[in-house]
């Protein structure tokens, strides 16, 4: 995926090819391109989501103001930016074997 991620980067930054000026937009949960190399800072948001009331804030890695030598995937993982990098599988797992129980009931009871 880094590959063809770079090689979509480098069209749109092509003027012969992005005649039009297009742009990409895309997410992803894999922090691997916070590595620097691909993405500058002020491409990068990032969506946190509140607990108290579930509402999602995004914001830009730019808001931060980091040198340019910053190691944001690391700051990242270090929690650092927010939008915390891990999950509470055991919640998402309790969800899906709930569902999958309530559809195993369901497809009994026809």
């Amino acid at each position: 995926m880094a590959g063809s991620l770079f090689w979509m980067k480098w069209m749109l930054h092509c003027k012969d090819i992005n005649k039009n000026n297009a742009q990409l937009i895309f997410n992803t949960h894999n922090p691997i391109y916070l590595d620097g190399e691909l993405l500058r800072h002020d491409q990068i948001v990032m969506v946190e989501k509140r607990r108290n009331d579930m509402v999602s804030e995004i914001y830009s890695l730019a808001d931060y103001k980091l040198r340019p030598e910053e190691r944001i995937l690391k700051n990242y993982l270090n929690g650092k930016y927010g939008a915390l990098p891990h999950m509470d599988l055991e919640i998402a797992f309790k969800h899906i074997l709930e569902r999958e129980a309530n559809n195993l009931e369901s497809s009994k009871e026809q």
